[in-house]
């Protein structure tokens, strides 16, 4: 691979949302690049963290419903 070719993929991947050390990783393994693989990897994420902000936000809802429980409270501040 050139080195140019190489630059190239390096700035599209961090283009992407991918770190410099991510980057590393994934070009020293083989060389080249897995770009669906990536791809997917990184259209997981942003899902794995809007599930996780939906549910804290739920839990939220529950403690300004409920604050006033002391079973309610401590129950779901624990799980935040």
């Amino acid at each position: 691979m050139s080195a140019l070719s190489r630059l190239l993929q390096i700035r599209k991947l961090t283009a992407l949302g991918m770190g410099l050390s991510e980057v590393t990783d994934a070009l020293a393994e083989t060389g080249a690049v897995d770009v669906r693989e990536i791809l997917v990897e990184l259209d997981a994420e942003p899902a794995d963290g809007e599930s996780e902000i939906q549910r804290r936000r739920a839990v939220i809802a529950r403690l300004l419903e409920h604050g006033d429980d002391p079973a309610t409270r401590a129950w779901e501040i624990g799980s935040l």
